[in-house]
């Protein structure tokens, strides 16, 4: 018996593609990037703030906590990686390193201030047929809307 068939996740209109390019670049960062899947990360960052993580019943800060869409949790640890950095980081971090909640791939935030994107080649605009837009969409199940 095959998969079922539920339709497509969502759009993505065209209104919001004409608003945006794709293009190869390179970044350069000032500081340090924190991967937050290391359970000595997640236990600075328990100890930094258990007060906050014990308001929303957690003990341990688990990955998924991490990221999770509960933004006052998310905010604030970003927040705290920011403006305090973390034991054993010489210098500012960066940004961030965490697993997709999707499909486990590495995903990366990086910290407004913190890095220089060097273009490599033209930005060609989303409202255009790209093909790695096509295939992303298909394997996150979006279809490109015509309006």
């Amino acid at each position: 018996m095959g998969k079922p068939d539920f339709g497509p996740a969502g759009v993505v209109p065209l209104a919001w593609r004409q608003r945006h390019v794709l293009a190869r670049g390179r970044s350069d960062l000032q500081g340090a990037l924190v991967d937050l899947g290391q359970i000595p990360v997640r236990r600075v960052l328990e100890r930094r703030h258990a007060k906050l993580l014990a308001s929303f019943g957690i003990n341990h800060l688990d990955v998924s906590d991490i990221t999770s869409k509960v933004r006052p949790i998310t905010q604030t640890l970003a927040r705290s990686l920011f403006d305090d950095g973390l034991e054993g980081v010489d210098g500012p971090v960066a940004g961030i390193v965490y697993r997709s909640n999707l499909d486990q791939e590495t995903c990366f935030a990086l910290f407004g201030g913190r890095y220089e994107i060097q273009r490599l080649e033209a930005p060609r605009p989303l409202s255009q047929p790209i093909e790695e837009l096509q295939q992303i969409c298909q394997e996150l199940g979006l279809v490109l809307g015509e309006r």
